[in-house]
């Protein structure tokens, strides 16, 4: 398996709007930016929306068929993200939740671990470590954040 950093969105607007003329419809550059920037550039990610942005346009993509196409995205995926998600514990979900709050850091503060239930420090480590190693989050030096940004919208919806 080889490992492929984000293709830049530069690189793919020129590129999906080929596609979608292909077809004889038109992908505006604002919304092909839009497919690039809600799955934060994960390339799986824009194919399946490109595509099911592509199939709900009419003439020329709108708004709303975007939109469309984004609900599309994440019920497809649905199923997987709930497999995923049903053997955590109730730590590793709260977790998921702080994440989803938009808090990346100091997991280990008193506020912190209060508010969301998470256990004594040697159980944050412990939770960061698998949910880690089951692909679900990323440990960067910026913070923690979830490694699918797909999913982040889903666990938004659930949670």
């Amino acid at each position: 398996i080889m490992y492929l950093d984000a293709i830049p969105t530069e690189e793919w607007i020129p590129y999906l709007c080929s596609r979608f003329e292909m077809q004889g419809k038109q992908l505006p550059e604002a919304i092909a930016i839009r497919i690039c920037d809600s799955v934060s550039n994960n390339s799986y990610y824009i194919q399946q929306l490109a595509w099911l942005t592509l199939i709900n346009t009419r003439t020329c993509t709108t708004d709303q068929e975007f939109d469309e196409a984004y609900r599309g995205l994440i019920i497809q995926n649905a199923p997987v993200f709930a497999q995923q998600v049903e053997r955590l514990t109730s730590y590793q979900m709260n977790f998921l939740r702080a994440l989803i709050d938009d808090i990346h850091n100091d997991f280990g503060t008193e506020a912190i671990r209060e508010t969301y239930n998470l256990g004594s420090y040697s159980n944050i480590t412990r939770i960061k470590k698998t949910l880690s190693e089951n692909e679900i989050i990323e440990i960067t030096p910026k913070g923690i954040f979830l490694a699918d940004p797909v999913m982040q919208h889903w666990l938004k919806r659930v949670l």
